[in-house]
């Protein structure tokens, strides 16, 4: 409830800047930095992702919406279990390796969100779409300045 209420609130005041969305980053990694959070199972993960899907849908119609950062070996397991179960448009991709490039079987496209060099990039790789958001800023902000209107 509580994140489908954040949707409510963010999604109507940053929509007509977003060029895609993702509900959640990394859900299968059980330590990010020096903190460590819950994995997400994936049969959780899926009745949680539809659940915000929906209202993603509802409230920014038209934004593709993102799904995934598969990369290492260790979270292609656990994709492959909520992929067939999941609504997205694209999935995201963390490319650390020439190992870590992914072509999912559905034939959906695949948007490199993080990315450790650029020498790893394919340029002739047609499923991929390079979008990095990694940057000096660390957050994406409007040209006015600000997260949030």
């Amino acid at each position: 409830d509580a994140d489908i209420a954040w949707l409510r609130l963010a999604l109507p005041q940053i929509r007509d800047i977003m060029l895609a969305g993702q509900l959640c980053n990394e859900q299968w990694n059980p330590r990010i930095g020096s903190g460590t959070f819950p994995i997400f199972d994936p049969p959780a993960y899926t009745v949680w992702h539809n659940a915000l899907a929906r209202v993603f849908r509802e409230l920014a119609p038209g934004v593709p919406l993102l799904a995934g950062d598969v990369g290492s070996a260790a979270s292609r397991g656990w994709w492959e279990a909520v992929r067939g179960g999941i609504d997205y448009d694209a999935v995201s991709a963390h490319i650390y390796g020439t190992a870590d490039l992914y072509s999912p079987p559905d034939g959906k496209p695949v948007w490199v969100t993080e990315a450790a060099n650029l020498s790893y990039w394919k340029p002739w790789h047609t499923k991929y779409l390079l979008y990095i958001w990694n940057s000096q800023d660390q957050f994406a902000k409007r040209p006015e300045g600000g997260i949030l209107p």
